[in-house]
């Protein structure tokens, strides 16, 4: 998911688009399949991008043509119908139209934020509701980023306390 948002627009998008190109290339020379989400006021049609792991230039170019502009939605994206190991998110989390609360991902979410001004706490409600991972990247560095995305996400979910111990 890629927040194009006005809001957005002196990001700096070369340090996203760096993680992007490590991320993949986690992957080595295999095939990846990347279903991009643009939103804005409204979320763009769905473009996929099939490319081997170390060649994600299309992917790469096409964000770096986007043109950033108009306020935020998420309540036209819908994750429900895609099955995927992970989603990355791109955004501020700044949402200026419908709720916010539409978002829900049935995978889990990896967020990612460069904005000092930004929404940090529905960005980390999103990645935690999901299973991911949020990542303020002002004060985490990318490698460190890319490492913990890497490592499997625990979380507690429920304790049961009979009044005398844990179950």
């Amino acid at each position: 998911l890629w927040d194009a948002s006005g809001s957005r627009e002196n990001v700096d998008f070369q340090r996203e688009l760096s993680l992007l190109k490590d991320f993949f290339k986690r992957f080595g020379t295999g095939k990846v399949h990347v279903n991009l989400i643009v939103f804005r006021n409204v979320a763009e049609p769905v473009k996929r991008f099939d490319f081997a792991a170390d060649n994600p230039a299309d992917l790469l170019r096409y964000l770096e043509n986007l043109p950033y502009d108009g306020a935020t939605s998420v309540r036209d994206v819908n994750l429900a119908d895609y099955q995927a190991d992970a989603g990355l998110v791109f955004s501020d989390g700044l949402i200026t139209l419908g709720p916010e609360d539409g978002l829900k991902s049935p995978f889990p979410l990896f967020t990612f934020n460069l904005s000092t001004k930004a929404d940090f706490h529905y960005l980390k409600k999103l990645a935690r509701s999901s299973g991911g991972l949020y990542f303020n990247l002002t004060k985490t560095n990318t490698q460190n980023a890319l490492d913990r995305i890497a490592r499997p996400q625990f979380q507690f979910l429920r304790a049961d306390i009979d009044g005398k111990s844990l179950t």
